[in-house]
Formats: structure tokens, sequence, C-alpha cells
């Protein structure tokens, strides 16, 4: 076919992952990253820490709407968690 691409777009599954979702929700996500965003920068948090919350949330409420895209998320979200525990020595106690 023309004209049609097939690598991986990001941008397009991104479109894809936040389609059809109401203002409410919208504003949910906004809201809750938004106080992730000021309690990470209020505690002195890092940028990793920082990107795990958020792809955390993200991956909650992509399951709840039943999105398979939130495994991409989920996938970010435990690398990260992994790493900043076995950083921190968090494993194994």
């Amino acid at each position: 076919m023309m004209g049609t691409s097939h690598g991986f777009d990001p941008r397009s599954q991104l479109r894809a992952a936040f389609a059809g979702w109401t203002v409410f929700e919208r504003l949910w996500l906004l809201l809750f990253c938004s106080t992730a965003v000021y309690v990470s920068l209020a505690m002195g948090g890092t940028t990793l820490e920082l990107v795990a919350s958020i792809t955390g949330m993200i991956t909650v409420v992509l399951v709840a709407k039943g999105r398979i895209s939130n495994y991409y998320f989920g996938l970010v979200n435990t690398v990260l968690y992994a790493y900043l525990a076995y950083a921190s020595g968090f494993y194994l106690n």
C-alpha cells in the first residue's frame, strides 16, 4: 500500500492509548500527575522517581480502561522501580 508506514510510531501509539477519554478522566490524570510533580520537587526526588510514579499512575488508569497499551507504561514503571529499589538497597530485606 502506498503511504502506509509499517514502523513503530510512538505518537500514534500515545494518541491511540488516550483516545476516547472524557474531560473528567483527563483532568483526574492531570491532577494526580501534577501532585506527583509537586511532591517530587518538594521532597527532592529524582527525575527517575518522578517518571516511575507517573508511569505507574498511567498504567493503573490504562488497565482500568482495558487498554492493552498499559503494558508499555507498566514495563517502564517496573524497570524503573526495580532499578530504584536496587540502587537504594530495598531488596532482600
